[in-house]
């Protein structure tokens, strides 16, 4: 058994099941969903409310350098692109991926935090 071997039983699953911790099943073309279970769900919404805290600290009078967005360098921490392309993510990976978006938006809303503005639009 090669050393990516672990990968490629997950890969080639094609039914729904529970890897990694998480719930995912194959989409049409084959690729790797995240279902709309309880367990992801409260995943998601504790990793989006510790991400929402990051970026509220982050904008606070000190910029915490380890209050940047995850997977981000310093020089290039940005929380609009990074809350864009989370949202992406959502709309490509996820079952029933309006109901995370909601939970993003709101969960901004709430700790006061600026509209997204896509990089092409000017902001109003």
């Amino acid at each position: 058994m090669g050393r990516w071997a672990w990968l490629r039983a997950i890969v080639d699953r094609s039914e729904s099941a529970r890897t990694m911790g998480l719930d995912v099943r194959r989409d049409e073309h084959g690729g790797m969903t995240l279902r709309d279970t309880e367990s992801n769900w409260r995943d998601f919404t504790g990793q989006m409310d510790r991400e929402v805290s990051h970026e509220v600290d982050f904008r606070g009078p000190n910029e915490l350098p380890f209050n940047r967005p995850s997977g981000m360098p310093a020089e290039q921490a940005d929380w609009n692109l990074w809350w864009l392309d989370m949202i992406e993510r959502c709309r490509k990976y996820r079952e029933n991926p309006e109901r995370h978006v909601a939970y993003v938006v709101r969960a901004r809303r709430a700790a006061g935090l600026p509209e997204l503005i896509r990089p092409d639009e000017e902001p109003s």
